[in-house]
């Protein structure tokens, strides 16, 4: 019976895959908050309705960075009043906003029906398609999941409210776009789980590292925003799947996806694009003959000339965005706003022209002066930014490596590991650690130039955002390094099954410690982040301390301490996740007031402003 109907919808070769996909969804739109935090989303949420309405998508309309009394906003001025984003983030989240559309203000209740549903689904993937496990004595998982879902929609549905789409105070380019970043964060778990099942052939293992992955992240929180880096975490997460596929199953046709991959990122981020693009052409090219066997040298050499060229296909809808915005297919859309000792406005570049997507062509060197013109690293100073956005930042938000706390361990298991064992990694390890690295010296090879920013801007919050992207490679690098620790890493199934249900323990308690304690920043928002980043990052580096001493204590002095090895390493990885989900609930407390909505869960909204 159970194989059959397994068969029959034939989720049986998939099913940790769906399993992941729905897990990840819940958990976004469990913590989901369609709302404007920062004023950049003002940019993206003009574009959407511009869009949607079949309106020019240059000048903001004034539905978004506007006083009630039509006054543009002091944002808006300095960016006179024109919309320089990519339409990327918008156009995709065009499909979301025609199911707002159809629903209307009910477009909730169908969000909360998706929610309800989700549970009932993983219950039925359980008991039909997986050792249906039993808990809390006689009860199985997939009973607990059919009896929660059919109470919980009915607590929901008594507290369920709508939200309005239309009029004075209806924000539904808000709704349309999280519910689109709620989906990549669902679909970035699965590709997250592709990439470790394909490294470490371990599905168990696999779903352990992909809930650190996620754990150790900002994308919870910015799956609730209307910025773009939910979608480019996706895109570099689609990277890594094409160059993980390469080398495990050597297939050279990974090189052009993976051209086509960064063409896309392009039109998300140029910035991240362009070293992106020379760092993958160059590892393709390098690792090319170890790889890929070939008799034929002249194929093999006129297939690395060309496959780079793929980009072209994957940056066409960069160009044309380029060319209709800017009247330049090579220059960026965000070349429009007056850029410092550059172009002195975009308002004299649209004069001179009539428009700036009449098809006037602003010459090679306006292009690389725009470029230059972002360049701001003090060689003076820069190593201490570099310490900044790694593990302090000035501005208060958490550093990279403490919210990758995994990747942060695995720097200092390496020489002991190194010093302990005779051959302490192989050569596919080896391939994989420095692929990650690689991969994560890119993204930060992008921003590089603009370090003190990261380091010093109160508008990089809570975390050094721009890097989030290298959250991902950093991660696999540390579940790799981690894996050679057999005593914790070989049963990742009792991980998992601590792992989640200390998140579920700590959240509450620590929520309710949060409303009752945490100072109100007022109207001085970065102080929303400066405590929570403070307290996270001080617990993060004393557990990682303490970690370190047992282990090195059992690994010389034969002292072993694996049970408290394990509670502190689990601790660890939960911090994170933690941090996203107080972070994410005091976003929506503190920081509504550009506009937007509340939790849309109405349980979660309601157990969230018990408290507050």
């Amino acid at each position: 019976m159970r194989e059959r109907f397994a068969g029959f919808l034939h989720v049986e070769h998939y099913k940790y895959h769906i399993l992941v996909f729905l897990i990840a969804l819940f958990i976004a739109l469990t913590f989901a908050h369609p709302q404007i935090f920062v004023n950049d989303e003002w940019i993206t949420a003009n574009q959407l309705a511009q869009i949607h309405s079949g309106h020019q998508v240059l000048v903001n309309e004034g539905k978004f960075g506007v006083l009630l009394d039509g006054t543009v906003t002091t944002y808006m001025k300095a960016k006179n009043n024109l919309l320089g984003y990519s339409i990327f983030l918008p156009l995709i989240s065009l499909p979301a906003y025609w199911v707002v559309d159809w629903l209307g203000n009910q477009f909730v209740y169908g969000v909360l029906i998706l929610w309800t549903l989700i549970p009932f689904c993983i219950g039925i993937l359980l008991k039909y398609s997986m050792n249906d496990p039993r808990t809390f004595g006689n009860w199985k998982i997939s009973s607990i999941l059919f009896i929660s879902s059919f109470l919980l929609f009915f607590i929901n549905l008594y507290y369920y409210i709508p939200f309005p789409v239309s009029g004075k105070n209806a924000f539904p380019e808000a709704l349309a776009i999280v519910f689109t970043d709620n989906l990549f964060y669902a679909l970035l778990a699965v590709l997250i789980y592709c990439i470790l099942l394909e490294i470490f052939r371990d599905k168990r293992y696999s779903l352990f590292g992909t809930f650190v992955c996620l754990s150790g992240s900002s994308y919870l929180v910015w799956s609730s925003s209307m910025k773009d880096h939910m979608l480019v975490a996706l895109l570099y997460g689609a990277l890594l799947v094409s160059v993980v596929y390469y080398f495990k199953r050597h297939d050279r046709w990974f090189f052009p996806v993976s051209c086509i991959i960064i063409g896309l990122i392009a039109w998300a981020r140029p910035e991240l694009a362009l070293p992106t693009f020379i760092g993958t052409v160059a590892f393709y090219s390098f690792t090319y003959g170890s790889i890929i066997s070939r008799p034929n040298r002249l194929k093999d050499f006129i297939f690395i000339i060309c496959a780079p060229l793929f980009v072209l296909i994957g940056a066409l809808p960069f160009f044309i965005n380029n060319y209709f915005i800017t009247g330049n297919p090579l220059l960026p859309t965000w070349a429009i706003w007056p850029i410092q000792n550059s172009l002195s406005s975009a308002s004299d570049i649209a004069a001179s022209s009539g428009s700036l997507a009449s098809g006037s062509i602003i010459p090679v060197e306006k292009i690389i002066q725009i470029f230059i013109s972002e360049i701001s690293i003090n060689p003076a100073t820069f190593f201490n930014d570099l310490y900044g956005i790694l593990l302090n930042p000035q501005n208060g938000s958490i550093g990279v490596f403490t919210i990758t706390p995994l990747f942060l361990i695995a720097l200092f298991l390496i020489p002991i590991i190194m010093l302990t064992e005779n051959h302490p990694f192989s050569q596919q390890e080896k391939f994989l650690l420095f692929s990650m690295g690689l991969f994560s010296f890119l993204v930060f090879a992008a921003y590089i130039i603009q370090i003190p920013g990261l380091n010093s801007s109160m508008g990089v919050a809570p975390d050094i955002r721009y890097l989030s992207p290298a959250y991902l490679s950093l991660n696999i690098f540390g579940l790799i390094i981690f894996k050679k620790i057999p005593e914790l890493s070989n049963n990742p199934g009792t991980l998992l099954k601590l792992l989640l249900p200390s998140w579920v323990i700590m959240i509450p308690l620590l929520l309710v410690f949060n409303a009752n304690y945490y100072p109100n920043p007022g109207k001085y928002w970065p102080a929303t982040f400066y405590p929570l980043d403070t307290i996270a990052s001080l617990m993060i580096y004393f557990l990682i301390s303490l970690f370190l001493l047992l282990h090195v204590s059992g690994v010389f002095f034969k002292q072993q301490n694996p049970c408290w090895e394990l509670v502190i390493i689990l601790a660890i990885l939960s911090i994170p996740f933690i941090w996203q989900v107080i972070t994410s609930v005091n976003i929506c407390v503190y920081g509504r007031g550009l506009g937007g909505f509340t939790f849309w869960i109405p349980i979660v909204r309601k157990l969230c402003y018990l408290r507050f």
